[in-house]
């Protein structure tokens, strides 16, 4: 029987998420999804730039239409504010609520103190065989 690395990748990443955002994490009783997750660490690592839709279309790869569904659904939970540029007022910058800033620190430490959990035991050379492989 050959296993199915792509199902066991899923599953592994199901469970870090299910790790990650207990019933009290969130905001409002709302987790966000991956693509959300992404969006929030790019916000987060460039909260002295202003960000527009169209820098996270760029640099998140992400389409105009996708990325703009997404945001409507982040800023419909409380996940980010689109706020109105002093510059153009045509133009929204796209910024992280106060909940999910909180939100974020928390998530960050637990990412750092499960991922000290997951290498614990792990000898570097396996871990490099591991890291060629993924």
């Amino acid at each position: 029987m050959q296993i199915n690395i792509i199902r066991e990748i899923k599953n592994l990443n199901i469970s870090i998420g299910k790790m990650l955002f207990s019933s009290e994490d969130g905001i409002l009783g709302k987790h966000p999804k991956p693509l959300q997750i992404e969006i929030i660490n790019y916000l987060s690592k460039n909260q002295d730039k202003v960000v527009y839709q169209k820098n996270l279309e760029e640099n998140l790869k992400i389409s105009k239409a996708a990325i703009s569904e997404v945001l409507i659904n982040m800023e419909r939970n409380g996940f980010i504010e689109k706020i109105n540029d002093t510059s153009d007022a045509r133009r929204k910058r796209v910024v992280l609520s106060s909940e999910t800033k909180k939100m974020h620190e928390d998530i960050e430490k637990k990412i750092d103190k499960l991922n000290d959990t997951l290498l614990d035991g792990i000898n570097n050379d396996d871990l490099n065989i591991f890291i060629y492989y993924m």
